[in-house]
């Protein structure tokens, strides 16, 4: 009885190292860090920055823009980057409703927020020093 419990152990051992661990995405997803500015100037702090994909086929990503307009992509909980391809970035206010958004936050907003096309990007590979020049 031991030992066919001990075999019964090792078979879902084995088939839980067979199927393996981590995430399985249907897209190819690349790590994306860097940095947005505005007619020259870093982004405010704070703002929310959505990477939809173009054809509208897979996950859109997300971040929140940090001191000096740095920023970091996030696919889902436990995959960081952005879909490769194609993307529209959307902005919008990260710290609630876009009437609490600093004026420099606002004007982005009205041109390349919810309302718009978006402003667009092409992801090609890993990138540790994206720049986005929003005009």
């Amino acid at each position: 009885m031991r030992i066919r419990i001990l075999h019964v152990l090792f078979f879902f051992l084995f088939l839980t190292l067979l199927i393996g661990c981590g995430e399985k995405l249907p897209y190819e997803v690349v790590r994306i860090r860097g940095t947005v500015t505005f007619e020259g100037k870093p982004a405010p702090k704070g703002l929310r920055l959505q990477f939809a994909p173009a054809k509208g086929e897979g996950r859109t990503s997300e971040a929140v823009v940090g001191d000096a307009g740095k920023f970091k992509a996030i696919y889902t909980r436990s995959v960081e980057g952005i879909q490769v391809g194609k993307v529209n970035l959307i902005v919008s206010w990260g710290g609630g409703s876009n009437a609490s958004a600093p004026p420099e936050a606002v004007e982005i907003i009205k041109k390349f927020g919810g309302n718009t096309r978006g402003f667009p990007l092409e992801i090609t590979k890993p990138d540790k020093e994206f720049k986005i020049e929003l005009k």
